[in-house]
């Protein structure tokens, strides 16, 4: 998936005169997730720094933290039953890293004995691992969906867990969320594929203007935030 798409202002000018059918493509062609450079108006999201995320009805925001820096790194949107945990990956002007990530996701859920499945999603080429795991029950599978977008010097990384991860259905309202999110790389040199950290809002506990933005904690057992 191209990350690169024109600012809404400029389309509005470009829509008036074409059919219903090309409006249609327009509409396709302004989702995202977009650069910082994209959109003008970013009042109607919350601002965690490297991403602005949309609120929406029944969503939860967290903030993610490293589990031996506590450094704040990821993302976790909650709704439902699932959860999208977003990461954002410093990467090369000159090319995308996720057919690198993508790989390294895969050698990491063989070496864990899960099955890797690759395919191609709304987003471009992904891959789920089914994660062999111990229940109370006995034994069972842990889905993990991974998807990447490859924007100008960045790579933001979505991990769906949950029904999101294996059911196409369960994971349209993240996605819809994924598809409104902003970056903002900032201009700091950094190495290809390191994890730039995200901003905790002066107030990192709920309130009249975060109702849903919980306090900092650990990432998911799943996969120790790096």
């Amino acid at each position: 998936m191209a990350w690169f798409r024109r600012k809404k202002a400029d389309a509005a000018e470009d829509m008036a005169p074409l059919e219903e059918e090309q409006v249609d493509s327009v509409a396709e062609e302004l989702t995202g997730p977009f650069d910082i450079s994209q959109l003008d108006d970013l009042d109607d999201r919350l601002d965690l720094g490297v991403l602005k995320v949309p609120p929406r009805m029944k969503m939860n925001v967290r903030i993610e933290l490293d589990a031996a820096t506590r450094a704040p790194l990821a993302v976790a949107v909650g709704m439902d039953d699932s959860v999208m945990q977003l990461q954002v990956f410093a990467a090369p002007t000159s090319r995308g890293i996720w057919s690198e990530l993508l790989e390294e996701r895969a050698e990491t859920g063989e070496a864990q004995n899960a099955g890797v499945v690759r395919q191609h999603g709304p987003f471009g080429s992904e891959i789920v691992l089914h994660l062999p795991i111990q229940t109370p029950a006995g034994t069972g599978t842990r889905h993990l969906r991974f998807v990447g977008i490859d924007g100008p010097r960045w790579m933001l990384q979505a991990m769906f867990i949950g029904p999101a991860a294996h059911d196409p259905s369960a994971a349209v309202a993240l996605e819809k969320v994924l598809r409104d999110v902003v970056v903002d790389r900032g201009s700091e040199p950094l190495p290809p594929k390191r994890v730039i950290p995200v901003t905790i809002p002066g107030s990192a506990v709920a309130d009249d203007a975060n109702p849903n933005l919980a306090m900092p904690g650990r990432g998911p057992e799943i996969q120790e935030i790096r």
